[in-house]
Protein backbone atom coordinates (compact mmCIF):
# COMPACT_ATOMS: atom_id res chain seq x y z
CA UNK A 1 0.00 0.00 0.00
CA UNK A 2 1.38 3.38 -0.89
CA UNK A 3 1.88 6.02 1.73
CA UNK A 4 -0.86 8.64 1.89
CA UNK A 5 0.70 11.09 4.30
CA UNK A 6 1.25 14.08 2.09
CA UNK A 7 2.45 17.62 1.84
CA UNK A 8 0.11 18.20 -1.07
CA UNK A 9 -3.64 18.87 -1.32
CA UNK A 10 -5.27 15.41 -1.58
CA UNK A 11 -8.46 16.74 -3.17
CA UNK A 12 -7.44 14.92 -6.32
CA UNK A 13 -8.26 11.61 -4.68
CA UNK A 14 -11.69 10.51 -3.39
CA UNK A 15 -12.11 10.30 0.37
CA UNK A 16 -12.62 6.98 2.07
CA UNK A 17 -16.20 7.97 2.78
CA UNK A 18 -16.81 8.74 -0.91
CA UNK A 19 -15.34 5.41 -1.95
CA UNK A 20 -17.54 3.54 0.51
CA UNK A 21 -20.61 5.47 -0.62
CA UNK A 22 -19.85 4.59 -4.23
CA UNK A 23 -19.68 0.94 -3.25
CA UNK A 24 -22.91 1.22 -1.27
CA UNK A 25 -21.18 0.34 1.98
CA UNK A 26 -22.57 3.34 3.87
CA UNK A 27 -25.19 5.98 3.37
CA UNK A 28 -24.66 9.72 3.53
CA UNK A 29 -24.08 10.94 7.07
CA UNK A 30 -22.69 7.69 8.47
CA UNK A 31 -19.08 6.73 9.07
CA UNK A 32 -17.16 3.51 8.86
CA UNK A 33 -14.10 3.29 11.08
CA UNK A 34 -12.44 0.44 12.89
CA UNK A 35 -12.18 1.16 16.61
CA UNK A 36 -11.01 -1.77 18.68
CA UNK A 37 -12.70 -1.76 22.06
CA UNK A 38 -15.06 1.05 21.00
CA UNK A 39 -18.54 1.14 19.44
CA UNK A 40 -17.41 -0.04 16.01
CA UNK A 41 -19.73 -1.04 13.18
CA UNK A 42 -21.42 0.28 10.09
CA UNK A 43 -24.69 2.16 10.00
CA UNK A 44 -24.95 2.98 13.72
CA UNK A 45 -23.84 6.60 13.51
CA UNK A 46 -20.62 8.16 14.74
CA UNK A 47 -18.09 6.02 16.58
CA UNK A 48 -16.75 6.63 20.06
CA UNK A 49 -13.53 5.94 21.89
CA UNK A 50 -12.82 6.76 25.52
CA UNK A 51 -16.19 8.50 25.56
CA UNK A 52 -15.36 10.84 22.67
CA UNK A 53 -17.20 10.95 19.36
CA UNK A 54 -14.95 10.22 16.39
CA UNK A 55 -16.10 11.97 13.24
CA UNK A 56 -15.18 14.61 10.70
CA UNK A 57 -14.91 18.15 12.16
CA UNK A 58 -15.21 16.79 15.71
CA UNK A 59 -14.21 19.09 18.55
CA UNK A 60 -11.72 16.97 20.48
CA UNK A 61 -9.72 19.70 22.15
CA UNK A 62 -7.93 18.23 25.14
CA UNK A 63 -9.55 14.81 24.60
CA UNK A 64 -7.92 11.67 25.96
CA UNK A 65 -7.62 9.33 22.97
CA UNK A 66 -4.51 7.58 24.20
CA UNK A 67 -4.23 4.00 23.02
CA UNK A 68 -7.35 4.28 20.84
CA UNK A 69 -7.64 2.23 17.67
CA UNK A 70 -8.48 5.02 15.22
CA UNK A 71 -7.34 3.18 12.14
CA UNK A 72 -9.30 4.32 9.06
CA UNK A 73 -11.18 6.91 11.13
CA UNK A 74 -12.42 10.10 9.49
CA UNK A 75 -11.11 12.99 11.58
CA UNK A 76 -10.75 15.43 8.71
CA UNK A 77 -10.95 19.05 9.88
CA UNK A 78 -11.19 17.85 13.49
CA UNK A 79 -9.95 20.00 16.35
CA UNK A 80 -7.35 17.95 18.23
CA UNK A 81 -5.53 20.77 19.98
CA UNK A 82 -3.87 19.60 23.20
CA UNK A 83 -5.41 16.13 22.73
CA UNK A 84 -3.71 13.04 24.16
CA UNK A 85 -3.08 10.64 21.27
CA UNK A 86 -0.20 8.76 22.82
CA UNK A 87 0.21 5.28 21.30
CA UNK A 88 -2.96 5.72 19.21
CA UNK A 89 -3.37 3.65 16.05
CA UNK A 90 -4.04 6.16 13.27
CA UNK A 91 -3.10 4.00 10.32
CA UNK A 92 -5.02 4.93 7.16
CA UNK A 93 -6.93 7.62 9.10
CA UNK A 94 -8.17 10.73 7.29
CA UNK A 95 -6.56 13.58 9.24
CA UNK A 96 -6.56 16.15 6.45
CA UNK A 97 -6.79 19.72 7.81
CA UNK A 98 -7.01 18.43 11.41
CA UNK A 99 -5.56 20.80 14.00
CA UNK A 100 -2.89 19.07 16.11
CA UNK A 101 -1.42 22.11 17.81
CA UNK A 102 -0.16 21.11 21.24
CA UNK A 103 -1.35 17.51 20.83
CA UNK A 104 0.69 14.60 22.17
CA UNK A 105 1.26 11.97 19.47
CA UNK A 106 4.11 10.21 21.22
CA UNK A 107 4.38 6.65 19.94
CA UNK A 108 1.38 6.94 17.60
CA UNK A 109 1.25 4.98 14.34
CA UNK A 110 0.38 7.15 11.33
CA UNK A 111 1.42 4.87 8.52
CA UNK A 112 -0.66 5.45 5.37
CA UNK A 113 -2.65 8.23 7.03
CA UNK A 114 -3.76 11.32 5.10
CA UNK A 115 -2.38 14.34 6.93
CA UNK A 116 -0.39 17.46 6.25
CA UNK A 117 3.10 17.08 7.70
CA UNK A 118 3.06 20.77 8.65
CA UNK A 119 0.16 20.08 10.99
CA UNK A 120 2.04 17.27 12.74
CA UNK A 121 5.06 19.42 13.48
CA UNK A 122 2.89 21.57 15.76
CA UNK A 123 2.45 18.54 18.01
CA UNK A 124 4.71 16.32 20.09
CA UNK A 125 5.55 13.55 17.62
CA UNK A 126 8.36 11.87 19.53
CA UNK A 127 8.55 8.25 18.45
CA UNK A 128 5.76 8.55 15.89
CA UNK A 129 5.79 5.94 13.13
CA UNK A 130 5.93 7.71 9.76
CA UNK A 131 7.62 4.88 7.89
CA UNK A 132 7.50 5.19 4.12
CA UNK A 133 6.44 8.83 4.32
CA UNK A 134 6.79 10.95 1.17
CA UNK A 135 8.54 14.13 2.33
CA UNK A 136 10.19 14.95 -0.96
CA UNK A 137 10.82 18.71 -1.21
CA UNK A 138 9.16 19.26 2.18
CA UNK A 139 10.26 22.21 4.31
CA UNK A 140 10.96 21.01 7.86
CA UNK A 141 13.74 23.35 8.86
CA UNK A 142 14.13 23.52 12.63
CA UNK A 143 11.37 20.99 13.33
CA UNK A 144 11.35 18.58 16.29
CA UNK A 145 11.51 15.05 14.87
CA UNK A 146 13.48 13.29 17.60
CA UNK A 147 13.08 9.49 17.74
CA UNK A 148 10.60 9.53 14.83
CA UNK A 149 10.52 6.48 12.55
CA UNK A 150 11.11 7.50 8.94
CA UNK A 151 12.16 4.08 7.69
CA UNK A 152 12.22 4.03 3.87
CA UNK A 153 10.92 7.62 3.79
CA UNK A 154 11.43 9.78 0.71
CA UNK A 155 13.34 12.91 1.76
CA UNK A 156 14.54 13.81 -1.72
CA UNK A 157 15.28 17.53 -1.84
CA UNK A 158 13.77 18.09 1.61
CA UNK A 159 14.88 21.01 3.78
CA UNK A 160 15.77 19.53 7.17
CA UNK A 161 18.31 22.16 8.12
CA UNK A 162 18.54 22.67 11.89
CA UNK A 163 15.96 19.92 12.43
CA UNK A 164 16.18 17.73 15.52
CA UNK A 165 16.36 14.14 14.30
CA UNK A 166 18.31 12.80 17.26
CA UNK A 167 17.68 9.09 17.66
CA UNK A 168 15.42 8.98 14.61
CA UNK A 169 15.25 5.86 12.45
CA UNK A 170 15.91 6.81 8.82
CA UNK A 171 17.20 3.43 7.74
CA UNK A 172 16.65 2.88 4.04
CA UNK A 173 15.49 6.48 3.57
CA UNK A 174 16.15 8.40 0.36
CA UNK A 175 17.69 11.79 1.09
CA UNK A 176 19.15 12.64 -2.31
CA UNK A 177 19.94 16.36 -2.48
CA UNK A 178 18.47 16.89 0.99
CA UNK A 179 19.55 19.89 3.07
CA UNK A 180 20.66 18.71 6.53
CA UNK A 181 22.87 21.65 7.44
CA UNK A 182 23.14 22.06 11.23
CA UNK A 183 20.72 19.15 11.74
CA UNK A 184 20.98 17.00 14.88
CA UNK A 185 21.23 13.37 13.79
CA UNK A 186 23.12 12.14 16.81
CA UNK A 187 22.51 8.43 17.49
CA UNK A 188 20.20 8.31 14.48
CA UNK A 189 19.93 5.18 12.36
CA UNK A 190 20.69 5.96 8.71
CA UNK A 191 21.85 2.49 7.72
CA UNK A 192 21.34 1.89 4.02
CA UNK A 193 20.12 5.44 3.44
CA UNK A 194 20.83 7.25 0.17
CA UNK A 195 22.30 10.69 0.86
CA UNK A 196 23.78 11.26 -2.58
CA UNK A 197 24.42 15.00 -3.14
CA UNK A 198 23.10 15.78 0.34
CA UNK A 199 24.31 18.91 2.13
CA UNK A 200 25.33 18.33 5.76
CA UNK A 201 27.74 21.06 6.92
CA UNK A 202 27.94 21.32 10.70
CA UNK A 203 25.48 18.47 11.17
CA UNK A 204 25.77 16.31 14.30
CA UNK A 205 26.07 12.65 13.31
CA UNK A 206 27.91 11.54 16.41
CA UNK A 207 27.34 7.88 17.30
CA UNK A 208 25.00 7.56 14.32
CA UNK A 209 24.59 4.32 12.38
CA UNK A 210 25.71 5.15 8.83
CA UNK A 211 26.54 1.62 7.80
CA UNK A 212 26.13 1.09 4.05
CA UNK A 213 24.95 4.68 3.61
CA UNK A 214 25.50 6.29 0.21
CA UNK A 215 27.26 9.65 0.66
CA UNK A 216 28.47 9.97 -2.92
CA UNK A 217 29.06 13.63 -3.79
CA UNK A 218 27.68 14.67 -0.39
CA UNK A 219 28.97 17.87 1.17
CA UNK A 220 29.67 17.57 4.89
CA UNK A 221 32.55 19.79 6.06
CA UNK A 222 32.97 20.22 9.81
CA UNK A 223 30.44 17.46 10.48
CA UNK A 224 30.61 15.63 13.82
CA UNK A 225 31.00 11.95 12.91
CA UNK A 226 32.70 10.95 16.14
CA UNK A 227 31.84 7.40 17.11
CA UNK A 228 29.78 6.92 13.94
CA UNK A 229 29.47 3.53 12.26
CA UNK A 230 30.46 4.08 8.63
CA UNK A 231 31.17 0.45 7.80
CA UNK A 232 30.42 -0.21 4.15
CA UNK A 233 29.57 3.44 3.50
CA UNK A 234 30.23 5.00 0.09
CA UNK A 235 32.04 8.36 0.37
CA UNK A 236 33.11 8.57 -3.27
CA UNK A 237 33.70 12.18 -4.37
CA UNK A 238 32.21 13.49 -1.12
CA UNK A 239 33.52 16.52 0.75
CA UNK A 240 34.16 15.76 4.45
CA UNK A 241 37.00 18.25 4.98
CA UNK A 242 37.24 19.23 8.63
CA UNK A 243 34.86 16.46 9.70
CA UNK A 244 35.41 14.95 13.15
CA UNK A 245 35.89 11.22 12.59
CA UNK A 246 37.25 10.43 16.05
CA UNK A 247 36.52 6.77 16.88
CA UNK A 248 34.45 6.41 13.70
CA UNK A 249 34.54 2.98 12.05
CA UNK A 250 35.21 3.10 8.30
CA UNK A 251 35.94 -0.57 7.83
CA UNK A 252 34.82 -1.66 4.37
CA UNK A 253 33.85 1.89 3.40
CA UNK A 254 34.68 3.38 0.01
CA UNK A 255 36.96 6.42 0.50
CA UNK A 256 36.77 9.68 -1.46
CA UNK A 257 39.00 8.43 -4.26
CA UNK A 258 37.29 5.05 -4.58
CA UNK A 259 39.78 3.24 -2.33
CA UNK A 260 38.25 0.59 -0.11
CA UNK A 261 39.02 1.05 3.58
CA UNK A 262 40.49 -2.04 5.17
CA UNK A 263 40.29 -0.83 8.74
CA UNK A 264 38.52 1.65 11.03
CA UNK A 265 40.67 4.69 10.17
CA UNK A 266 40.90 3.81 6.47
CA UNK A 267 44.62 3.32 6.56
CA UNK A 268 45.30 6.76 7.98
CA UNK A 269 43.29 8.64 5.34
CA UNK A 270 41.12 10.11 8.09
CA UNK A 271 44.11 11.85 9.66
CA UNK A 272 44.90 13.55 6.35
CA UNK A 273 41.58 15.29 5.91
Amino acid sequence: MSDRITTEDPNSRPSRRQLLQRMGAVTAGSTAVGLSGCLAGLGIGAEECNGHTIESEADLEGADLSGCDLSSADLSKATLTNANLRDADLREANLFLANFEGADLTGADLRDATVLIGALTKANITGVNLSGLDLSSATLSGEELADVSLVDADLTGADLSEANLAGADLSGATGVDADLEDADLSEANLSGADLTDATLPNADLSDADLSDVNLTDAIFPTVDLSGADLTGADLTSSYPVGADLTDADLTGATWLDGTECENADCGGYVDRL
